[in-house]
Order: structure tokens, then sequence, then C-alpha cells
């Protein structure tokens, strides 16, 4: 992003947010926590930096946060010099500001410098949208004689076209819709009509989403006019309020498609759940590399920001005033790639007292479909164990080493099995000495002509076992004891992966 894109807020104190820091997204920053954490206060400290005054929005606003719109001083607990914090930029510049009275008129009043206070050292020139909860005030609330319509017009066809768009994509509607222009005691905006009803109609969602994606034309006019545009920050209290799931998480993802295009950040508070599963969900996808996710935990007095590490359930349990509890499962699930492979576990882990910890399921998959699962965070399996094949252990093993374990060998099963009939001699213990019986030439005329493709290796291995004992447990008792050290490094990194789920 170019231009003055904020890295990290450090607030030194401000009423009770004390030494907090966080980083913020490259493009989409959420801020959480329960009431009274102090999010809304983020965002006006945030917004408080920067200035701009070469050009309006669309709806003729200054592209500024205005400081009464966020915050609402006391005299008894505001006190002068004692408000400081600190925003830090990619290109390693910081701005500071400190709180100061004043006073104007014969009235006390309160203030923030940022910077010094001088022309050339103050706040910072960019452009910068608010919406705080004022904008969720339907206008069939406001006083009827306030409320004036299409009173200017300052929207282009195409801009009307966008905001059509835009509009459809939140709300998933074919139904067209235009802005009208509102002006009451509280707004000053456009609103989306249809043919059938007029703004007194909107719902405060649809009223919501308007004034969103008005900021947006806004931002992408600006950069049409403005030769020196290096992007800018929009700031949005509560931007679940008056929406439906659905509606939310499309307008996330639109959101993050306009950031990226228009050089936005856009950081906003939400307590919505919905919005939560979405973001953490698809963290490591969509949202992975333009998303920072900032908690504000009031849990103990002092107010704490936790970023790094956060999982869900942990954030939903805070939310709801509840304590996370951890339900162990009595028995792993164990997966595998094939009927081969199952044999040749439950014949290693055999008398090895682990029979009763673990469930073997009637599910065969490919490598790859398992691998997609996992990196997918497919619930499942956070409590339970991908057992594969050896031949994958060299370009898998770094990836998915947490919750996979692979059987010993660097080929499928089957060929281990092979390879090693092939390397004990016709007098081994192994073989049956009776005519007729199942010994080495055997094994040697089993093989000859074989092809080693996955198919053909699979229908010589269930052809043979059958000489192998039940279940195979006399071919791979002689198959440990000729691999003692590989079985005792299998077992030991298994024992530890199913540990790590019985016993988190």
């Amino acid at each position: 992003m170019a231009g003055k894109c904020i890295d990290k807020v450090i607030v030194e104190k401000f009423r009770h947010l004390e030494n907090v820091e966080f980083k913020l997204g490259k493009h989409i920053t959420i801020i959480s926590g329960c009431n009274g954490t102090g999010k809304t206060s983020l965002l006006g400290l945030i917004g408080h930096v920067f200035t701009y005054k070469k050009h309006n929005t669309i709806y003729n606003r200054p592209f500024e946060t205005q400081f009464s719109e966020i915050f609402r001083f006391s005299d008894k607990y505001d006190l002068g010099g004692t408000h400081k914090y600190s925003i830090l930029f990619k290109d390693k510049t910081t701005k500071k500001a400190v709180s100061r009275e004043t006073t104007e008129k014969g009235k006390k009043r309160f203030r923030i410098d940022v910077g010094e206070r001088t022309t050339d050292k103050g706040k910072i020139e960019k452009p910068v949208q608010y919406f705080g909860l004022k904008r969720l005030i339907p206008l069939a609330e406001e006083k009827e004689s306030s409320v004036k319509f299409n009173t200017e017009d300052n929207l282009t066809d195409t801009e009307k076209h966008a905001f059509n768009s835009l509009y459809q994509q939140i709300f998933a509607t074919s139904i067209n819709v235009k802005p009208e222009h509102a002006k009451s005691t509280n707004k000053d905006n456009y609103t989306p009509i249809t043919d059938t009803y007029d703004s007194y109609g909107v719902s405060a969602g649809q009223d919501n989403i308007g004034q969103i994606i008005l900021a947006l034309i806004s931002f992408r006019k600006l950069k049409d006019i403005d030769d020196a545009y290096s992007g800018g920050v929009i700031l949005i209290d509560e931007i679940d309020a008056t929406l439906y799931p659905a509606a939310q998480k499309n307008l996330l993802d639109l959101l993050l498609n306009q950031a990226k295009d228009l050089d936005l950040q856009i950081i906003f508070t939400t307590h919505s759940s919905d919005i939560l599963n979405y973001i953490f969900s698809r963290k490591t996808s969509f949202f992975k590399h333009f998303t920072e996710f900032v908690y504000l935990d009031n849990s103990i007095p002092k107010i704490r920001v936790l970023q790094d590490k956060l999982d869900l359930q942990s954030v939903l349990a805070d939310l709801n005033h509840e304590a996370l509890t951890t339900t162990k499962p009595k028995r792993v699930n164990l997966y595998f790639e094939d009927n081969e492979g199952k044999i040749f576990f439950n014949n290693i882990i055999k008398n090895k007292s682990l029979a009763d910890k673990v469930k073997s399921q009637n599910v065969s998959l490919g490598c790859g479909n398992y691998a997609n699962l996992i990196k997918a965070r497919f619930p499942e399996f956070n409590n339970s164990i991908v057992v594969l094949d050896g031949d994958y252990k060299s370009v898998l093993e770094n990836k998915y080493k947490k919750r996979v374990v692979f059987l010993p060998g660097v080929v499928r099963p089957e060929n281990v099995i092979k390879e090693f009939l092939q390397s004990i001699d016709e007098n081994d213990k192994f073989w049956d000495t009776n005519i007729g019986g199942y010994n080495k030439r055997a094994f040697t005329q089993s093989i000859i002509g074989l092809n080693d493709d996955r198919n053909s290796m699979k229908n010589w291995f269930n052809t043979n076992k059958v000489h192998w004992g039940k279940g195979c447990s006399k071919l791979f008792t002689r198959w440990k004891e000729a691999n003692e050290e590989e079985v005792e490094c299998f077992l030991n990194d298994f024992i530890k992966k199913l540990n790590s789920i019985l016993n988190p």
C-alpha cells in the first residue's frame, strides 16, 4: 500500500486503556471484545491523526473524523496531559498525540494535539471516513419537518450503477436500487430506494449499507481526481449492526476486494459471532495476508490486547462469559489411505496397549484429499490422526506434522513388504519348510512380471496375504524383529500425537 499505511497503535494512556498496543492489518482490522473495553475509542484515536482538506466526499462531507462525533470528555476525569498515544507507520515514522486543556469563549475545552503544534508537523494528510452508531437512526424516527429529499444529486450515472451493483452483491439480490439524497437532523446521505418504496421505507440495515457503499464510491472518485492519492482509512463502529448473517459475510468479502483496489485500511468493531466464525474459518485463505484480529480482554481489571494465536472457541467463550471447557475424546479416530496401510498399522501397535485408545474409521482417501481437509481445518481432524504411507513423508512431513503420522519405509506398504521378503534368504525362519508350503521360491514366482504400479501391488498384496498368518501377523512379527529401530521411532511419534489429543 502506498502512502502512510498504519502498522501499529500504541496507547500509553487513554481513559481505561493503558499500555496497550496492537498491529493493524494491511487492509482489514477487526476489533472485538465485551462492552466497555474501548473499541470505539480506538477508532476515534486512529482517525484523529489524519486530516484532508483538498476534496469532500460525494455526500459533501470532509474526508475527516469529527472528534465530537466519537468523544464527550469529562471535566472530572479527562485531564490535560494524561491521555497519550502513538500511531506507527510502515515507513518507520511515528505520530504522537497528547491531551491538552484549553479555554474557549469562557468554557473549558479538551483537545488532543497530534504531533507538534505547527502547520507542517501536525496531522497527516490522508482521507478518512468514520461511521458511528448515529448512522443507524432510521429516517422514519427523525422529525418529519427536518427531513428533506433530493436537495442535491452529485452522483454520475456510472456512480449510481456502481451503487446498485455493490448493493446487490451484499444483499444477494437482483432488485435494482438507486440512491436518493436525504438530509435530516442526524443524516446527510443517500439511501437506496426502489420503484416500490422511498427513503421512509428503507430499513436500518439497507441504510447502513448505503452509507458504507457511498464511502467506497467516494474513495474511488477521489482516486480518480487526486493525482497524489495514496489510499485512505475507513472506520466503522459495530459493522454488523442491523445486518443479517449472510449480508455480514458478503460485506466483508466486498470490503476486502474494495480495500485492495483502493489502497484502503478498513478498521471495524464487532461482537458478531457470525463474523468471527467467518473470519476465523477463512483466515488461511481469502483473508490470511490482509487481516488482523484484535481482541480486547477485560476479564481482569486491566484491559489487555490479545492478538496472536487466538482461537475462535476462546473468543466466543469470553464474549458469552463462559469458561472454556475442553472435552477429552475417549478414543481417537484413525484414518488411512487404504486397507493395506491399516493392516500395517494394526500389526505395528499390536501388544502395545493402544487398541482401546483408538478407533479405525472405514474411510479410504488419497493423501491429497486428507491434506486438503487438514489445511482447511476440517473440525474432525482436530481430534483425529491420519496415518499416511511412507512414500509421502519427504514431501508432507513438515507441512502436516501435528495430526499426521507416516508408516515406516519410504515406499507404499505393499512395496515395503515385497522388498523385505526379497531381502531374507530361503533359510529364514519365516518361510514354510514343508513341501508345497509358502517358501522363498513361491514368493519369487509371485513377483515375476509384477508391475510396480499401485493397483498391481495391491492385487499382489491381497493375493499373498493368505500365506502370512491371521491378519498378516506372522509376516509382521518377523518384519518388526528385523526393523526394531523403525518400529520404535514410529511408535514414539504416534504415542506423542495420541497423548496430545487425549491429554491436551
